[in-house]
């Protein structure tokens, strides 16, 4: 597995999209935030959760509550990641010459399932990292408070496992279909179809609205908006996580590598 990890990693250090992902995230994030301070956009600080613009100018501690609270962009530009990572190995024949050399279909798969985690993670960390850094220079620190700290972080983990859950379905998609077009837009339909779908129906029925708060879509966008929701999305996250990789391995393990 070790060695299969060093070779993902040796093809996408080798290849575009690894950089091409990570410069457009660094350059959109640092231009909205550098936007939103020239036109004077404000955010709200400390305990509000999630943060609205609204109330307090930017700086580095409330851009940073309001990019944890809200981690949409890395749900999709994750997805070149997962794909150069899960659709790769097929195309390149690193599947066949792996399964020929002994490798369980086991270990290839949570190779490229850790390598896409590794890498979403990492997404995470840098537009976290670029947006506060921005707004720190800009405006300032701002007022880094306990209470701001440990919802950050409270935030932040919950953000983390539905970001998982998120690449969980991607790599899961990669392995089920190998083709990336259906692969992409199969997991922009699932992403952003049943939020679509439950907000038109809410306006006519409004008792179908509490089930956005299952929707792993409305989660990534809204942290924190529901008090008391931390157990659910930790149950939502790791449940995805678990399922679509039983279903990954159980389909990889059936299908002819050619």
């Amino acid at each position: 597995m070790t060695s299969t990890l060093r070779a993902d990693i040796y093809r996408l250090t080798h290849g575009i999209a690894l950089y091409i992902t990570f410069a457009i995230m660094i350059v959109l994030a640092m231009s909205e935030i550098l936007t939103d301070a020239i036109t004077g956009v404000t955010v709200t600080s400390g305990n509000a959760n999630p943060p609205s613009r609204s109330t307090q100018p930017l700086n580095g501690a409330t851009v940073a509550q309001a990019l944890v609270a809200d981690v949409t962009q890395i749900v999709f530009f994750s997805i070149p990641l997962f794909v150069a990572v899960a659709m790769a190995i097929f195309s390149c024949g690193a599947v066949k010459n792996s399964l020929a050399m002994g490798m369980s279909r086991t270990k290839l798969y949570f190779s490229a399932l850790a390598l896409s985690f590794g890498l979403c993670l990492l997404l995470l960390i840098v537009r976290l990292g670029v947006g506060t850094l921005t707004a720190t220079i800009v405006n300032g620190t701002g007022d880094w408070t306990g209470t701001l700290v440990r919802t950050i972080f409270q935030d932040l983990g919950q953000q983390v496992v539905l970001l998982l859950a998120f690449t969980s379905i991607g790599v899961f998609l990669s392995f089920a279909i190998r083709n990336t077009a259906a692969v992409t837009g199969i997991y922009i339909a699932f992403a952003m179809l049943p939020l679509i779908v439950l907000t038109i129906l809410s306006m006519s029925h409004p008792g179908l609205a509490k089930y956005l708060d299952y929707d792993l879509m409305t989660l990534v966008s809204s942290m924190g908006s529901t008090p008391g929701h931390a157990a659910r999305t930790l149950a939502l996250g790791i449940g995805y996580i678990i399922v679509t990789t039983l279903a990954g391995l159980a389909i990889f393990r059936r299908i002819e590598i050619k």
